[in-house]
């Protein structure tokens, strides 16, 4: 028999661990953080078998409209693939709300489960649907591991420019006021990395709370920041996580978004980072696609998650405008 029962913080944390490929979606410390800068109640849930656990997963609740939202951030809820057959009993425990929106990781892909317990599918999104990973352990000197000898001319070209001008690459966990505002400044001339906009600098002051958090920066002889990037370091699953970015005029005439993006491979690997996650290409957007191009020529692999599920006691094509502008 499965049982769905909600638990607090403390026992979430105990359990989350035990998730098999679970991302920082999950973690904890990323709950806590979009609780405290989004609007969110953070609700936690234990899944069990006869009284054992089998997995667990955390939701963050909104009001919208009045309506009770809850959001499941990508999980794949279950301790072990085999029981991924209880999923449907899930998601008829979760039917007791009135509103669901789950994103499935990669492990709950049968679509037959989410239709079968009354939730729709949607091709609208949140997080990423597909996502672009290179290998940093196959990073070399000679850049031989990209596929695209453009690109290994480009990189060539970026890393030479920063010695020509000592422009200089690191990688700092938590930025001070001042790094903060540069990097900020840098983020909202760009329009922030969403096309919802930027989001207030509180968000970027807070997110040093998240477990793996930190900035690769690039900076000229006068310290001055052209170029910045917030990442999540998630060691459980060796992966490097590439969130936002933000840049100044000169990067794009130096070439220095090629540079960066090599150094922070090149940094991954050095600290046993495997996996560096392109956060979302866009293949058939127009406005999107030269950009994902530029990040699939670093070579690697492409991930495909399950679309949206969405359980809703109103009409689908009413509430999903309203719920992905309030997410």
């Amino acid at each position: 028999m499965i049982k769905v029962s909600q638990i607090d913080l403390n026992k979430y944390d105990e359990y989350e661990s035990q998730l098999s490929n679970s991302t920082f979606l999950q973690n904890p410390s990323w709950i806590t953080f979009k609780e405290q800068t989004s609007n969110y109640i953070a609700k936690y849930y234990l899944v069990l078998r006869d009284d054992s656990p089998i997995g667990v997963f955390s939701t963050l609740v909104r009001k919208i409209m009045g309506i009770e939202a809850i959001y499941i951030p990508r999980s794949n809820i279950f301790f072990k693939v085999e029981d991924n057959k209880y999923l449907g009993e899930v998601l008829n425990y979760l039917k007791k709300f009135s509103l669901v929106i789950f994103e499935r990781d990669i492990s709950l892909n049968d679509d037959s489960k989410v239709l079968n317990s009354g939730f729709k599918i949607t091709d609208k999104y949140i997080q990423p649907l597909t996502t672009f990973v290179t290998d940093t352990t196959v990073i070399d000197p000679e850049m031989l591991s990209m596929p695209s000898s453009s690109q290994r001319r480009n990189v060539r070209k970026a890393l030479k420019n920063m010695e020509d001008l000592g422009i200089t690459f690191e990688f700092v966990e938590t930025l001070d006021d001042a790094l903060l505002n540069e990097c900020y400044s840098l983020i909202s001339g760009l329009g922030g990395s969403k096309e919802y906009g930027v989001r207030e600098i509180s968000y970027f002051r807070n997110i040093s709370k998240v477990k793996g958090s930190g900035w690769f920066i690039l900076k000229d002889r006068s310290s001055k920041v052209l170029m910045c990037n917030l990442v999540i370091l998630d060691r459980q699953i060796s992966t490097c996580f590439d969130l936002v970015v933000g840049k100044s005029k000169e990067v794009d005439e130096l070439m220095l978004h090629y540079a960066m993006k090599y150094l922070s491979f090149k940094w991954c690997k050095e600290n046993e980072i495997t996996k560096y996650d392109h956060w979302g290409i866009f293949k058939n957007i127009p406005s999107k696609a030269s950009f994902s191009e530029f990040k699939m020529k670093f070579g690697g692999y492409e991930i495909n998650y399950p679309k949206l599920s969405i359980y809703t006691k109103f009409p689908l094509s009413l509430v999903t405008p309203l719920i992905l502008s309030r997410i």
